[in-house]
């Protein structure tokens, strides 16, 4: 068994975590969260009913957590580029000023985390659909297809 597996299996919702009306309990929400959070980064992967079963929800309410998480990572998303755009600018700066102190390892390191940046923001740019024109273009040919809007009988 996996370490996302365990981390999930621990987060089991039990009765008691639950509230009079069945609703869970605020702390037994975040740390499902956090369970779902940690699979997610370990397995990088994403199976609503699976980790629904893993964790005794049903699927709908694994998927309203799982939403939860992506929104808050698309959030930090805007965030990371700011920060990966101003990292760029120093490691040019610092090229500029201190050129010599730029060896074989320090450009292969930058090299290495410019490559990874990149396939991180090209990830990032699949995730954030509503800035991708190719879905954006998907979804007005869809509702081109439904033609326009019915007239309901009053």
């Amino acid at each position: 068994m996996g370490k996302s597996i365990i981390s999930l299996s621990k987060a089991l919702v039990k009765n008691e975590d639950r509230t009079s009306d069945g609703n869970l309990l605020p702390e037994t929400r975040e740390r499902l969260l956090k369970s779902i959070k940690k699979h997610l980064q370990n397995t990088g992967r994403l199976n609503v009913s699976e980790v629904a079963s893993m964790v005794g929800l049903s699927r709908q309410t694994a998927k309203k957590l799982v939403d939860e998480i992506l929104m808050e990572w698309q959030e930090d998303t805007e965030d990371q580029v700011l920060i990966q755009t101003k990292w760029f600018e120093s490691v040019l700066k610092d090229i500029d000023r201190h050129p010599e102190t730029f060896g074989k390892e320090k450009v292969e390191i930058v090299k290495l985390k410019s490559m990874l940046l990149g396939k991180l923001n090209a990830l990032h740019k699949i995730l954030l659909k509503e800035k991708s024109p190719k879905i954006n273009l998907y979804l007005v040919k869809q509702e081109t297809m439904k033609g326009p809007p019915k007239n309901k009988p009053s």
